[in-house]
């Protein structure tokens, strides 16, 4: 079962590898490239390519895992609520 988190920002957008340290995913910039690249990040159901991709109000951030089984298993949702909205 996937959690689903609401996370508030300060800001119109933020930066993807910025923000999986901000909500204490990774614990550097150098692990969120890693995770990212592994197709283990997720924006709006799609896995993310980049770790500069803009997340901004509504998006959703999605967390995944890999089980024993070497397949991945959506763990967390993230949804963004930027700037105040």
């Amino acid at each position: 079962m996937t959690e689903e988190i609401i996370v508030n920002i300060n800001t119109p957008t933020i930066k993807l590898d910025q923000f999986l340290k901000w909500i204490g995913i990774a614990q550097t910039g150098g692990e969120g490239k890693r995770m990212i690249s592994e197709g283990l990040i997720m924006v709006n159901k799609i896995v993310a390519e980049s770790r500069g991709k803009l997340i901004k109000n509504g998006d959703q951030v999605g967390v995944m895992e890999i089980d024993q089984k070497g397949r991945r298993e959506l763990k967390k949702t993230f949804i963004v609520r930027a700037g105040g909205e």
